[in-house]
């Protein structure tokens, strides 16, 4: 069964429910001792189908995961635009969908998806404000209590994506040929597995590397160009599909008069003798 995708309108109930969670939190001046992740996404459940009115068929699960989805999705955005070399030079949000999906490839094994500038810019004041709020804690434990596992699993990934984020950028600054020179695109533990055996054997990396194909970053006039000849390949082979239909169905018409006359002149030639055997029997 394929996946539904998510509506915009549910898109913002979940943050909404999760900016009530956060607020409430900061109006204790507090963090609830020993918050699991079950507790709190229950009570973005409950909080969610509040606001929808009743009227969604997500489950508790497909929300939470959704939550930290978008989590993951607004930490990478936000290292992409904090970074020194691609903030300074690329407008994410200017960039197309399939520009910020291409970049996105970056994030290896995590997935990630392209978040609106209204949600972004939402999601950047709840984690703002949930960091500030996470600095009032009296001591180191009850910060590390307050903290879901994938919160924990997100500050180990954060240098690497920081890293691989730098390496893209690099690969994006440098001037494109008009053949396209191909960019390179792994993943983050490629790169950094890359690095090791270079230091060690730069013939036995590139051997061990050399399998996995680069993806190729095109600019827009470049994809234009590729796209028209698309097109106009696409209207040529429609053109002769539709002649080679058209001589095909002439074919077929004109053998299928042929079988006629000659199913037409085979009766009559059947009808001929019986009349001349019924003529010689009845003298």
């Amino acid at each position: 069964m394929a996946r539904s995708s998510w509506m915009p309108e549910e898109v913002e109930w979940l943050i909404r429910a999760w900016q009530e969670i956060e607020r409430e939190k900061m109006n204790n001046n507090a963090i609830k001792e020993n918050t699991s992740a079950l507790i709190f996404n229950k009570q973005l459940y409950e909080r969610f189908l509040a606001l929808s009115g009743g009227s969604t068929s997500r489950t508790a699960a497909k929300v939470a995961n959704r939550k930290d989805l978008l989590r993951h999705s607004y930490k990478f955005i936000r290292a992409f635009m904090d970074n020194n070399e691609t903030g300074a030079n690329l407008n994410w949000f200017a960039l197309s969908n399939s520009e910020q999906r291409e970049l996105m490839k970056i994030a290896g094994g995590q997935r990630v998806i392209p978040i609106e500038k209204r949600n972004f810019s939402a999601l950047d004041n709840l984690m703002n404000k949930s960091l500030s709020t996470e600095k009032s804690c009296k001591n180191v434990s009850d910060c590390l209590n307050s903290y879901s596992d994938s919160d924990r699993i997100d500050k180990s990934l954060k240098r690497k994506k920081q890293l691989s984020i730098k390496r893209a950028a690099k690969r994006l600054k440098a001037p494109v040929s008009h053949q396209s020179q191909p960019i390179s695109t792994m993943s983050t533990l490629e790169d950094e597995s890359s690095d090791f055996l270079s230091q060690t054997d730069n013939n036995q990396s590139r051997q061990k590397h050399g399998r996995i194909a680069n993806r190729i970053l095109l600019s827009k006039t470049e994809i234009e160009d590729i796209l028209k000849r698309q097109r106009n390949g696409l209207a040529d082979f429609v053109t002769k599909r539709a002649d080679e239909r058209f001589r095909e169905l002439e074919w077929s018409i004109r053998e299928r008069e042929a079988d006629q006359m000659f199913y037409a002149s085979e009766a009559e030639k059947d009808r001929a003798l019986l009349r001349n055997l019924f003529f010689e029997n009845s003298h």
